[in-house]
């Protein structure tokens, strides 16, 4: 075995893991003498698995799980055409409303009441009767 496939087969820490078949260990273990590299790799390895063996359990025992004070109520998911019902929206649409139609009750249909019956909606349009005559 040489650096390169030692390298590309992640065989530093597979040897640490023992994942590596017995023929690729004494092949690792054949180069492991003639590569510094590799040796470092593998003594850094070894140190960080030692130095985790005495950290991660005094992590785990000194930090319990949190637990939540309330759970978490699900957001309801509101329909796109209900949002006009948001106040929002809604205070100025019923408010321009309520302008329309006081001005309708106040202006536009007392000036209609005011109007001869005759002569309807259209003052200067001349309406044919039912015989085609102009009345």
């Amino acid at each position: 075995m040489d650096h390169s496939e030692a390298v590309e087969q992640m065989a530093a820490e597979r040897y640490l893991l023992d994942e590596l078949t017995p023929d690729a260990r004494e092949a690792f273990e054949a180069h492991l003498f003639d590569c510094p590299d590799c040796a470092l790799d593998l003594r850094a390895g070894a140190a960080f698995v030692e130095e985790a063996k005495v950290q991660l359990p005094g992590l785990t025992a000194a930090a319990p799980a949190p637990t939540p004070s309330r759970p978490r109520e699900p957001k309801i998911k509101r329909e796109w055409w209900l949002s006009w019902l948001q106040p929002a929206f809604a205070a100025p649409v019923f408010a321009t409303l309520l302008l329309v139609v006081g001005y309708q009750n106040l202006v536009t249909f007392p000036a209609l009441r005011l109007q001869p019956a005759s002569r309807g909606f259209f003052p200067g349009l001349r309406c044919a009767g039912p015989r085609g005559e102009a009345r």
